[in-house]
């Protein structure tokens, strides 16, 4: 019914050029991260999930991209229903106030890192997945800003499985 989580995040310089830095896994100024990227509480009832705090989502558009050794990571506050492998729906909403970028220690309101430096606004997020059939599903899901940007993005997915288990995912 109830979960608390947390994730202490690191990337140290262990030796390197000072004008180095294009792998990303450090600081642009070339200093260390150490961050709390995770601190959490999440609630289950009937179903839904409650999810309040600092989080990784994983989702169009907020993500962990994580390539490199930190992921990036976002405080906001979610409910979704996503049931079990044979729900049909699943759905998810909520606000997700700050982002943290995986090569910094800061966290930076979502306005200022699509790039509106100088404001400070949450997006709004939200999407479902409605599963027509065991090889066919819908989903969409959309991301606002208010005055920043609003990014839709629907997809049909559909998963053929092989005689040999192997899925293949248009």
């Amino acid at each position: 019914v109830f979960f608390v989580g947390a994730t202490l995040y690191g990337s140290y310089k262990l030796d390197g050029n000072e004008n180095g830095g294009a792998a990303g896994l450090l600081q642009p100024d070339q200093e260390n991260i150490t961050v709390l990227g995770e601190l959490y509480a999440k609630f289950h009832y009937a179903g839904h999930w409650l999810k309040l705090g600092r989080q990784e989502y994983d989702l169009p558009f907020l993500n962990r991209n994580d390539g490199r050794m930190i992921p990036n990571t976002f405080e906001g506050y979610s409910l979704s229903a996503l049931g079990d492998d044979n729900s049909r729906l699943q759905y998810g909403g909520g606000y997700v106030q700050r982002m943290k970028r995986r090569n910094s220690d800061t966290f930076v309101y979502m306005s200022e890192a699509a790039g509106a430096l100088g404001t400070k606004r949450g997006a709004f997020a939200g999407g479902a997945r409605y599963k027509v059939s065991d090889a066919l599903a819908l989903e969409v899901f959309d991301v606002y800003t208010p005055d920043i940007h609003n990014i839709l993005y629907a997809e049909v997915v559909s998963r053929l499985d092989t005689k040999k288990g192997v899925g293949l995912r248009f």
